[in-house]
């Protein structure tokens, strides 16, 4: 093989060599080319990854401060429950109280009921037994009356009866004067 062969070989192989380069080469700037726009749609996602972070840690930190807030809420929820289970308690205690209260007084009520029916009957009766009474004692006065008339009629029958016998004992005396004056004659006479 001469010289020029020798070259000519050489500058295809050159050739094959450069034109292999410049296909790695074009490939070559098609991967940078690939791994820049990878690289940019990494750091897009990067950011938007932070960016997410950054939501993801506020809505986090919202959250706590809300479950916090919604812990401190329940409490307060759970105090007023409580609050108003005593209210409860002491209004039941209370309507209790007093429907014991209402019980007793209705219970003394019906038992004055009673006594004042009972009361009033007796007031019904008296109020007979004084018409009673009264109408006895209007009798025990007519007859009162009477026998006070009788009386007074007596009181005249025995004051004529009186001087009847004042004059009859007037007339015995007179007798027994003119008896004892007729006696005396006789003894004289004798």
């Amino acid at each position: 093989m001469d010289e020029a062969e020798s070259f000519c070989k050489s500058m295809e192989e050159v050739r094959g060599g450069a034109f292999e380069m410049l296909t790695c080469v074009a490939q070559l700037k098609g991967v940078v080319k690939h791994n820049m726009m990878v690289e940019a749609e990494n750091k897009s996602k990067s950011k938007e990854l932070q960016n997410l972070s950054s939501d993801l840690a506020k809505k986090v930190e919202t959250f706590e401060k809300e479950k916090s807030e919604a812990g401190d809420l329940k409490k307060l929820c759970e105090e007023e429950l409580k609050l108003k289970r005593n209210e409860v308690a002491a209004k039941e205690k209370r309507w209790q109280r007093l429907a014991e209260v209402q019980r007793l007084c209705s219970e003394e009520t019906d038992k004055k009921k009673d006594e004042w029916a009972l009361v009033l009957e007796k007031i019904k009766e008296s109020e007979k037994q004084f018409e009673m009474k009264s109408l006895e004692l209007a009798s025990k006065k007519k007859e009162l009356g009477l026998v006070r008339e009788s009386i007074e009629v007596s009181d005249s029958e025995l004051e004529l009866k009186k001087k009847d016998l004042e004059l009859t004992l007037s007339k015995i005396e007179e007798s027994g004067q003119q008896l004892a004056d007729v006696n005396e004659q006789l003894d004289l006479k004798s």
